[in-house]
């Protein structure tokens, strides 16, 4: 499969971010063991910018899953 570029807006520090995230919020929240694979095969298609907060409490199966595809 060919890698698509994703566009990026510049932000005022100067730093850039993708345009396209990954929503990390649902409610009811899946179970851990069901998120972290969603995320890891998310990282794996090329998203770097995940949308969370704490109302969503998908904050520790996404830091799981940045570990361990950073592992792989």
């Amino acid at each position: 499969m060919e890698s698509k570029s994703i566009p990026e807006i510049v932000l005022n520090s100067g730093h850039k971010m993708p345009m396209i995230g990954f929503g990390t919020g649902t409610v009811p929240l899946p179970p851990h063991h069901e998120l972290i694979p969603a995320f890891i095969n998310a990282i794996k298609i090329g998203y770097r910018h995940f949308d969370t907060a704490a109302y969503y409490g998908s904050e520790e199966p996404l830091g799981q899953a940045i570990a361990q595809a950073l592992e792989q």
